[in-house]
């Protein structure tokens, strides 16, 4: 395979790994692990991105954080490590709790 077809053949399946994980895989994967997705948020500079996930689990409301170099492999790579279990969900510590 040439170089020109390595790139568009790599670019063909990260556009296909973005949109599933866009698509509801990402939701997907949390549901797989007993969470319940509450929200995200993005932040990104030129150098890096940040996504911050907000759960809930069994009652309990959760944050986890993922990093990357670009908002395209951040969103593949939150995909991915959700599902093997390596983003490390804690207690969120601005939560209000109800009285």
């Amino acid at each position: 395979m040439e170089p020109d077809e390595r790139a568009a053949a790599r670019l063909k399946t990260e556009r296909l790994y973005l949109h599933n994980a866009l698509d509801g895989g990402l939701v997907e994967a949390l549901r797989t692990e007993t969470y319940d997705l509450l929200g995200l948020s993005v932040k990104y500079d030129s150098y890096e991105c940040l996504l911050t996930i907000r759960v809930l689990s069994n009652g309990d409301r959760l944050i986890g954080f993922v990093g990357g170099n670009c908002l395209v492999d951040l969103f593949i790579k939150a995909e991915r490590e959700i599902k093997r279990g390596k983003v490390a969900f804690r207690q969120d510590k601005f939560v209000v709790k109800d009285s």
